[in-house]
C-alpha cells in the first residue's frame, strides 16, 4: 500500500494552497447563460375592432358610429328622417391602425368607470367599444374623466377628421383573388366593410380569377359566420364574392342538391365539405354555367347587398338578362 509523504514547513504551506485551489476549481458550478427576458406589450395584439358612437340628445340624428378595423373603417349615421341615413366605407392603413392601437391599454380600459348619461340635459352620450379576436367586447360610456379614455378619444378624433379631409375610397383596383385569404369579414347582417371583399366584387374582369379559387381549401383565419357555414375557406369566400357580383347563380342546382328543409342552404356546405372531388365538380359546373351566361350579364344599379343585410358599397351587381 502506498502512503503519501506528509510535507513539512514551506512545502506543507504550498501543499495546502494547492489543495485549496483544486477544491475551489472542482466546486465551481458551471455558468448557465440565460436569455434576458424581453418585455413585450402583448396587450393590444388581440384587438380586432374599435368603435366610437355618439347617440341621443336633441339632434336630427339618432346615432353616428365609426367602426375601425385593421383594413377598413365604416361610418354609419342613423337619422330620425330615414331618407338621410348614411353608410360610408373607407380603407384603413396599417400605420393609422397601429397609431390607434398604441393609444389603448386594454387592461386599463377595462378599469374605466362609465359616466352618467347626459341625455337628460339634451346632450349626446359617447360609447367606445373594443372587440378582441376571441369575440369579447369591452365598452365604456362617457368615461371623459379618465386619462385612458381621453387619449383614445383624441386619437379617434384625429383619424376621423383625416377621413373627412382625404375622402378615402373603399375599393382598390390592385387587389387580386390571391388576397381572399386575408378577408376578415363577409356580408353577414351588417358586415359590409371588408375592403378586399368589396374590391373584388366591384372589379369587372376578375370572374375567371375567382372561379379558379373555388377549390382552394385554405381556411380564412379572420372569418367565422355563425349559423351560416361557420368556418370559411378561400373557395367559400370566392363563391360569396361571385354571388355578390352576379344575382341568381343556381348553386344548389349546379351540385344536384335541394334546399334542406332542416337547415336551408346547408346542402351546399355538406356537399363541398364531403370531398375535394365535389368541389372540383362544382367548380367545373359553375365555369360551364358562366360560359353559357356571360354574354347575357348586364350591370344593374342597386343599393342593397345580395348576400348581406346591408347597403352595398359598390352600388350594384350583374343580372342575367333573358
Amino acid at each position: 500500500m502506498f502512503y503519501p509523504v506528509k510535507p513539512k514547513g514551506m512545502k506543507k504551506i504550498a501543499f495546502i494552497i494547492t489543495v485549496l485551489i483544486v477544491l475551489s476549481l472542482s466546486c465551481k458550478q458551471p455558468e448557465i447563460k440565460t436569455t434576458p427576458k424581453i418585455e413585450t406589450r402583448q396587450n393590444n395584439a388581440s384587438i380586432k375592432e374599435i368603435s366610437v358612437s355618439t347617440f341621443g340628445g336633441r339632434s336630427t340624428i339618432k346615432s353616428a358610429t365609426y367602426v375601425f378595423t385593421k383594413g377598413s373603417i365604416r361610418y354609419r349615421l342613423v337619422a330620425h328622417d330615414t331618407t338621410k341615413n348614411v353608410i360610408t366605407y373607407f380603407i384603413n392603413t396599417e400605420t393609422d391602425w397601429a397609431a390607434l392601437c398604441a393609444k389603448i391599454d386594454l387592461k386599463r380600459f377595462k378599469g374605466i368607470k362609465s359616466g352618467k348619461s347626459i341625455q337628460p340635459t339634451d346632450g349626446s352620450d359617447t360609447k367606445i367599444s373594443i372587440t378582441t379576436e376571441s369575440g369579447k367586447e369591452y365598452y365604456k360610456i362617457n368615461g371623459s374623466k379618465n386619462e385612458v379614455w381621453t387619449n383614445i378619444r383624441k386619437e379617434l378624433r384625429v383619424q376621423i377628421n383625416g377621413l373627412k379631409e382625404t375622402k378615402k375610397t373603399v375599393v382598390k383596383d390592385t387587389i387580386t383573388a390571391e388576397q381572399i385569404k386575408n378577408i376578415t369579414q363577409l356580408p353577414y347582417i351588417e358586415n359590409c366593410n371588408d375592403v378586399i371583399f368589396w374590391s373584388l366584387v366591384k372589379q369587372k374582369e376578375n370572374i375567371p380569377e375567382l372561379l379558379k379559387k373555388l377549390t382552394d381549401t385554405t381556411v380564412l383565419k379572420g372569418v367565422y359566420v355563425p349559423n351560416f357555414g361557420g368556418e370559411y375557406t378561400v373557395a367559400d369566400a370566392a363563391l360569396v364574392i361571385l354571388r355578390e357580383k352576379i344575382k341568381g347563380i343556381p348553386v344548389l342546382e349546379l351540385i344536384g342538391q335541394e334546399r334542406s328543409s332542416a337547415c336551408g342552404y346547408c346542402s351546399y356546405w355538406l356537399f363541398v365539405r364531403k370531398s375535394d372531388k365535389n368541389r372540383l365538380l362544382f367548380q367545373q359546373n359553375l365555369k360551364n354555367w358562366y360560359s353559357d351566361t356571360k354574354t347575357k350579364l348586364v350591370w344593374a344599379t342597386s343599393n342593397s347587398s345580395l348576400t348581406g343585410d346591408c347597403i352595398s358599397p359598390v352600388k350594384g351587381h350583374y343580372i342575367v338578362k333573358e
